[in-house]
């Protein structure tokens, strides 16, 4: 056998090579006789050949996008996926809205910039202390969203003139969903009378009162009058309904955090001697003076450089310890999939704090005191909770371009329901990705979610507190006033606001000394169909005052002198009341003026009420269905004749992301 294989060993090399070289280009051939599989028609699309191709470019832009404009998405349909994006660029385009890359391009330092700083303040207004904080965002958002779009076309794989493309799209969408919005042509006639309505006016003089200051004096319930009253409000959502009662808590949590202090960093470091005359001997140029007169600012930049280095350690320890203990779990779509024991077995601060000291010992020979664990677990922390805790309000975590600050970061956890998730978080599991930079001191934090709880009423009256009790005395004052709304209307226009307020001054709190105190009188207040234009908490929102003073205001003559304060027992015509059942609360006013719209004040606002009217139409039109109802996917698809050629649902989908 070995004497036939050296023999024909010639032939054999040949040969094989050859069916190689065949098993080689054989799939090539084969896919160059098929063709480019992008070319494929996989549908109909407004009487034209859908390809594959334009489907996995939509998927692909869809996908950067989702990053660099996630907010424009949401406000246009909202986009959902590629398709969608397919159906309704193509319907701008088809109107003639889209440019070319140029405008996408100009996009970057555009609009985009001012949209990216809106969303930032929004997410975290603390971050603005200053004008001046407001311009320096601003320039660093358009320094950084150029860089930030191309990485998110390259995690698409997309060209950067695929990206502007895409961004030119986006604007096209944009201007077609806008005109839709102001599609609307109304007659001037039926804008005059709506400007009328509208832009009415009148001037009055009022007082309110809060059930809440009155409520100091009612007796105390009774167990049996507080349970039906928790059972009257248990479902309503807190801060809603029509009292504003309700006992339904929002999404929340309990809470632990570890923060690395840097100026524990900053007191621990010593500048080395010889080190400070290396910087002097090797920076003249930046340290001109003579040795002694610019040590110290040497040896404060060394520290400030030590302490860097100190806390990048100190940071890394924390990561490394908290990997080591989660990495051998599994994962679902992001996630760990926690064992039943993890309770027992997950990392704790309080280990790892040590862990961290004696890290730090061992690599840079520092004695770091302990840093600081701190646990919010013994009641459940709200938004408002949250936010109201020192630490975490004021450190933020930079997460690509998204900032996300700590309190934010907790409400975001897997077991809640949120609308979006900038980051994976989830209960038991600490958050060591980044920390979260304190701005203020430069601390960096971990965050720890211990358990969480999505919007839910209490288990029993014993989690509300006293808070109950305040409730329950307010309703009953709040039904007393609504119940004398005639007579107080009476005894205001008799006697007048002044003499009317002194009968709901409300008496110090229980156990305080001091005078009962009256409701403040506003005077010459403007009144338009929105609200009382005065900050007041008991009509904050609220329209229904405002309405019933127009209405009183609509019989007097508008050239009639305004005179402030009415004399009692005259025009009880001009006396309103109302009560205020959002806010538990009363509002009594005296209206002194009326001013009716001019006509230079219509024709300044003609084209605002117009558009006004017509969005109002539309969403009159729209009902349950919404105001963008026609580019919702289903609603595209159907006028643009979207057929697949395997049949629905069957959209050949695009590429993973890189590195998926």
């Amino acid at each position: 056998m070995l004497k036939s294989l050296n023999k024909y060993k010639k032939w054999i090399l040949v040969v094989g090579g050859s069916l190689l070289m065949v098993a080689f280009l054989l799939p090539e051939a084969i896919r160059n006789l098929k063709g480019d599989p992008r070319d494929e028609v996989v549908g109909l699309l407004a009487g034209s050949s859908l390809r594959a191709g334009d489907v996995m470019l939509a998927e692909q832009e869809f996908q950067a996008l989702n990053q660099v404009v996630p907010d424009i998405l949401q406000s246009v349909g909202p986009v959902s996926n590629g398709v969608h994006w397919l159906l309704i660029a193509r319907e701008a385009e088809r109107a003639g809205l889209v440019a070319g890359a140029r405008e996408g391009e100009d996009m970057l330092t555009g609009d985009l910039v001012d949209q990216m700083v809106m969303r930032t303040v929004r997410q975290n207004p603390q971050l603005l202390r200053s004008p001046a904080d407001l311009e320096a965002l601003r320039e660093r958002v358009r320094i950084t969203l150029p860089p930030f779009a191309e990485q998110a076309a390259t995690n698409a794989r997309m060209t950067m003139d695929q990206m502007h493309k895409a961004l030119a799209k986006v604007k096209g969408v944009l201007r077609l969903v806008g005109s839709y919005a102001e599609a609307a042509r109304l007659s001037d006639k039926r804008t005059l009378l709506r400007a009328s309505e509208l832009g009415a006016q009148a001037v009055i003089d009022f007082f309110t009162v809060r059930a809440r200051d009155l409520a100091a004096a009612e007796p105390q319930p009774t167990p049996e009058q507080l349970q039906a009253h928790f059972a009257r409000f248990r479902d309503v959502p807190q801060g809603t309904g029509e009292f504003g009662i309700g006992y339904t808590l929002p999404a929340r949590v309990k809470v632990q955090y570890l923060s690395l202090e840097m100026n524990d960093l900053r007191a621990a470091v010593k500048a080395d001697p010889v080190d400070v005359r290396k910087r002097y001997l090797a920076q003249r140029a930046v340290y001109p003076g003579e040795f002694e007169a610019e040590r110290a600012r040497i040896e404060s930049a060394l520290r400030e450089a030590k302490a860097a280095d100190v806390m990048a350690d100190a940071v890394k320890l924390v990561q490394a310890e908290v990997r080591k203990r989660t990495q051998k779990l599994e994962t679902e779509d992001q996630y760990r999939t926690l064992p039943s024991d993890w309770p027992d077995k997950r990392p704790r601060f309080e280990e790892i704090a040590q862990f961290v000291v004696e890290g730090i010992k061992s690599t840079h020979g520092l004695d770091l005191p302990l840093p600081t664990v701190s646990t919010r677990a013994a009641a459940w922390f709200t938004a408002d909770d949250l936010r109201a805790i020192p630490d975490l309000g004021v450190s933020v975590l930079r997460h690509g371009q998204t900032q996300i600050s700590m309190d934010a970061a907790a409400l975001v956890v897997r077991e809640l329901a949120s609308e979006a998730r900038p980051i994976i978080i989830q209960v038991g599991v600490p958050y060591v990705e980044g920390p979260f930079i304190d701005m203020s001191t430069e601390a960096r934090r971990f965050l720890l979610v211990l358990d969480a709880r999505d919007q839910s009423p209490p288990d029993s009256i014993d989690e509300l507190g006293t808070s109950i009790v305040d409730d329950y005395k307010a309703m009953r004052v709040y039904e007393r006033l609504a119940s004398e709304v005639s007579a107080t209307r009476e005894a205001v226009a008799q006697a007048g606001l002044d003499e009317a307020a002194k009968s709901f001054a409300a008496p110090p709190p229980a156990g305080q000394p001091g005078d009962p105190t009256t409701p403040q009188i506003r005077r010459l207040t403007t009144v338009q169909r929105d609200g009382v234009m005065a900050f007041d908490p008991v009509l904050s929102g609220d329209t229904t005052f405002a309405k019933a003073v127009l209405e009183a205001a609509a019989t007097l003559d508008p050239l009639t002198p305004p005179v402030s304060p009415l004399p009692p027992g005259s025009h009880p015509a001009r006396t309103v009341v109302v009560p205020i059942p959002g806010t538990l609360g009363l509002a009594a006013g005296q209206v002194v003026a009326r001013r009716p719209l001019t006509l230079e004040q219509f024709q300044q606002a003609a084209g605002r009420v117009a558009t006004r009217m017509g969005m109002d139409e539309l969403l009159e039109q729209a009902g349950e269905a919404g105001f963008l109802e026609p580019f919702a996917q289903s609603a595209l698809a159907k006028r643009l004749g979207l057929k697949w050629r395997r049949g629905e649902g069957d959209a050949p989908k695009g590429p993973a992301p890189a590195g998926s």
